[in-house]
């Protein structure tokens, strides 16, 4: 059942397990943003978050589970996949920590799979950061130089033997990641870049800032198939860490696949440094 307004607060003081204050600040922030948002359960025992995002996603949250509201808690979440699929929302996903087995479990038996454990890092910059050299012919044009259907077409080719959650490629509408990756519009897409290689499309990188803020977040990073191996990959790196230093920010942050090994090293050789790991948890609902 749906917890009616009047009740959400306290529904979030069971969901996050925290005291009324801080429980206030994070439902402040929840209804700050532009998309809507359900409370489903019981608000004094079991509770299911689900907050609608930009690109068709549901993202799904729960209050902590036990061996006593285990069954109450996979209905719950059943019940509000079926009322998310009805408002049109192509897929639901959630992020568990990385030790929540018994939570990732009751999300699978309630219709989830799991998609990738992914990996957090971040770089931060040095004192008296400069620019690093160019060392690669590659070319970084904004995506307002190219028309919706080169973008697509470039991006699309990018996942073709990628080793960053395979599981999930094909299962989503182009359209849809690509919005996604912008969020609600506060990101400034001057920071979307193809990359070309002698003037030929060889992959994308996307950066995003997000408003009011001073990091950088690594939304994504391909290479098209027939252009790895070329050192543009490393390339791009340079050139993301160079955006964030021109830009006044000391930080930037992504998130891999923790199979991604390839990523993972890249990432190490610019000073990225891992943070945390999640379960990501996946479920189509068209």
């Amino acid at each position: 059942m749906q917890i009616p307004y009047a009740k959400h607060l306290e529904a979030s003081v069971t969901l996050i397990g925290r005291n009324r204050l801080e429980a206030s600040a994070f439902l402040e922030s929840l209804r700050s943003r532009p998309l809507s948002h359900t409370f489903y359960g019981d608000c004094r025992d079991t509770v299911v978050l689900v907050t609608e995002g930009a690109g068709s996603v549901a993202t799904f949250m729960t209050s902590p589970p036990s061996e006593d509201n285990k069954e109450k808690l996979i209905l719950l979440l059943q019940n509000a996949l079926k009322n998310t699929a009805q408002k049109g929302i192509a897929t639901a996903h959630a992020l568990l920590g990385e030790d929540d087995l018994f939570l990732a479990h009751l999300f699978k038996v309630a219709a989830f799979t799991e998609l990738a454990t992914l990996c957090y890092m971040e770089w931060r910059a040095h004192a008296n950061q400069s620019d690093i050299a160019q060392t690669t012919n590659a070319n970084f044009c904004a995506i307002s130089a190219c028309t919706d259907n080169d973008f697509e077409k470039i991006l699309k080719e990018t996942y073709i033997g990628s080793l960053d959650c395979p599981a999930i490629h094909g299962k989503r509408d182009i359209k849809d990641i690509i919005q996604s990756h912008q969020g609600f519009g506060a990101n400034d897409l001057s920071l979307w870049f193809t990359i070309l290689l002698d003037q030929e499309p060889a992959g994308v990188l996307l950066l995003n800032k997000p408003k009011n803020e001073q990091y950088f977040e690594l939304a994504y990073l391909g290479i098209s198939p027939r252009m790895r191996k070329k050192g543009l990959a490393e390339e791009a790196m340079d050139y993301a860490i160079n955006q964030a230093t021109r830009r006044g920010c000391n930080k930037i942050i992504l998130a891999v696949d923790a199979s991604n090994t390839p990523a993972i090293r890249l990432y190490k050789k610019a000073h990225f440094r891992e943070t945390v790991k999640r379960i990501a948890m996946f479920c189509p609902l068209r």
